[in-house]
């Protein structure tokens, strides 16, 4: 396997190890919508993530094409918006 191969890999393994213990820890219940990508015709959008004490995270993203501007918090913490 060449280097550039073994390090996405081993980059994608981490990604995913932190992720999915995040995503344990918390228990991410839903995310509207459900579905979206870099590179839309609309440049901005907004997320609704759900789950117990959801707004307790701070969420980051580390893609040049993404930034987020803001983070609403709800007195329901439950549920944030970015």
């Amino acid at each position: 396997m060449n280097k550039f191969i073994q390090h996405l890999f081993l980059r994608s393994l981490v990604a995913f190890a932190c992720l999915s213990s995040r995503i344990i820890a918390y228990d991410i219940q839903h995310v509207e919508p459900p579905f979206w990508w870099t590179g839309m015709v609309g440049k901005k959008l907004q997320l609704m993530i759900h789950g117990e004490n959801i707004s307790d995270l701070n969420p980051e993203i580390d893609h040049k094409s993404v930034e987020i501007e803001k983070i609403h918090r709800l007195e329901n913490k439950n549920y944030f918006f970015y």
